[in-house]
């Protein structure tokens, strides 16, 4: 696939609180992957128009957590009007660095494309979605007494959805009162590709950390995604940043 039909969208917010991990990706992968000639945008809801401003994409709908189906309607509603020769999105968030020549590797070697809707597979219940943010306690019960209909999702960590698939989301947009992602598998029928996106999550404690040679089996096998979610959210923007230096990843990462 051809770089330039290739686009990154990151789940945003207005939220002054999150504005050091705004900097640290626009410093550190967000460089990388506009040289290589893919495009990247944050985006973000509670604007009074739709529009595109710089490396933002304000979109009129709300900006809270509950809303998060609602902003993925719109900004791809933006997306296929202002930007109609990209194929392939990859959604993620602030919490996110990702490895943009390993992400290209994984795009050529899997045949990332139009009809693409690959990543970390997860399963709910759509009882159990009904109170997610709402009630904890119903949220709770229905994660133990799993009743109603099954989900299968991929993560919004990280997920590629192809042009054929965004279309499909657009125009069924049903259950806008899920969180995004489950939306998403909610539309499509919970169809994902068989494979999985390697993620490497960053632990408490030092807690993820692999030996080099397991590392190294991970990069081997298309690892290009790394999610920094710890107590300590400033320690986290300063690591996300410091990742793009690569010596500093291999050290967090490995013994």
């Amino acid at each position: 696939m051809e770089k330039n039909k290739i686009m990154i969208l990151v789940l945003s917010t207005q939220d002054k609180s999150y504005v050091n991990f705004k900097n640290s990706i626009e410093n550190s992968w967000f460089k990388v992957a506009k040289s290589e000639g893919i495009s990247c945008y944050f985006y973000e809801g509670g604007h009074d128009i739709s529009e595109i401003d710089g490396n933002i994409i304000r979109l009129r709908a709300k900006d809270d957590l509950l809303n998060t189906a609602s902003k993925l309607i719109e900004v791809f509603e933006v997306i296929r009007k202002e930007f109609p020769y990209i194929d392939v999105v990859f959604r993620t968030n602030l919490s996110s660095y990702i490895d943009i020549p390993a992400l290209l590797k994984f795009v050529e070697i899997n045949n990332v494309n139009k009809r693409t809707y690959l990543g970390v597979c997860g399963e709910t219940y759509l009882l159990k979605e009904l109170f997610y943010l709402k009630n904890s306690y119903f949220h709770w019960f229905f994660s133990v007494v799993k009743l109603g209909k099954k989900l299968r999702f991929a993560s919004g960590s990280g997920f590629f959805l192809g042009s054929d698939n965004i279309d499909k989301v657009i125009n069924r947009r049903e259950r806008l009162f899920l969180i995004d992602d489950v939306m998403v598998g909610y539309n499509l029928d919970g169809k994902l590709e068989g494979k999985n996106i390697l993620r490497f999550d960053i632990e408490e404690n030092n807690g993820h950390k692999l030996s080099v040679e397991e590392y190294n089996g991970l990069k081997e096998n298309g690892l290009f995604h790394y999610r920094i979610k710890t107590k300590d959210r400033l320690n986290d923007a300063a690591l996300l940043a410091s990742f793009a230096d690569e010596r500093n990843l291999i050290d967090v990462c490995t013994h």
